[in-house]
């Protein structure tokens, strides 16, 4: 499902970027209404506002609290936190890991204020992990329906293999969050376990390319075998 094909109107839902990094979230959704990103890391946030403008709070996630983030208001919570404690390269630490600690912490917040929609992805793997079976129990008993997913851009098309586990979670009927009806088709499409319909890799490439005219475009023959599951 993409906003293309499925006659979605964006609407400029009010938004608290957590874990913002260098903006993904922005640069996937210029038409949210960012009321602010907040992260750590103060080099994340030059590159951030040299690309978009707003408001970028470096700060310590993990010790914020409910006062801080109770003005904003905000609709939806997206949140990109480390995958280090869940990645099968990383210290698999779970939620032993300190990186865990800000995510747990905003949840709990999360379930205080009640913001009608959020939003979280992760490596795959997190979705087995005891901070997962955490959050959603979290959420659930704070009256919240969560759904758990993993996804990959080229499921919707998207000329990008990048699996990751997407937490969805809402209290209100998501027309009513996002202005449109799309509650039926979200859960079909985004959060059923069936997988979507992609474009096979042919429909991405140029035919007029060739190692002749372009050969700086031409990956050589220990570049495709170092990467050739990826």
């Amino acid at each position: 499902m993409s906003l293309q094909s499925s006659n979605i109107k964006p609407h400029a839902v009010r938004t608290l970027e957590f874990f913002a990094g260098i903006g993904g979230f922005q640069a996937a959704c210029p038409w949210m209404n960012v009321q602010a990103a907040l992260d750590i890391d103060q080099d994340a946030k030059l590159v951030y506002t040299e690309n978009f403008a707003g408001n970028y709070i470096t700060c310590e996630l993990a010790s914020i609290t409910k006062d801080h983030l109770a003005h904003y208001s905000a609709e939806l919570w997206w949140l990109s936190p480390p995958c280090t404690p869940f990645t099968k390269k990383g210290s698999q630490q779970d939620d032993r890991d300190p990186r865990s600690r800000a995510l747990l912490n905003l949840i709990q917040i999360a379930t205080e204020l009640s913001p009608n929609l959020i939003a979280l992805e992760n490596v795959v793997g997190f979705e087995n992990s005891l901070t997962c079976s955490r959050i959603v129990s979290m959420l659930q008993q704070a009256g919240y329906k969560v759904r758990v997913c993993i996804r990959c851009p080229s499921e919707i098309q998207w000329p990008n293999r990048r699996r990751r586990v997407y937490l969805v979670a809402w209290h209100a009927c998501i027309d009513e969050i996002l202005g449109t009806k799309i509650s039926a088709s979200f859960e079909q499409n985004w959060l059923s376990s069936n997988p979507m319909q992609s474009k096979p890799i042919q429909a991405y490439l140029d035919p007029n390319i060739s190692r002749q005219r372009s050969p700086e475009l031409w990956l050589d023959e220990e570049t495709l075998e170092n990467h050739f599951t990826a």
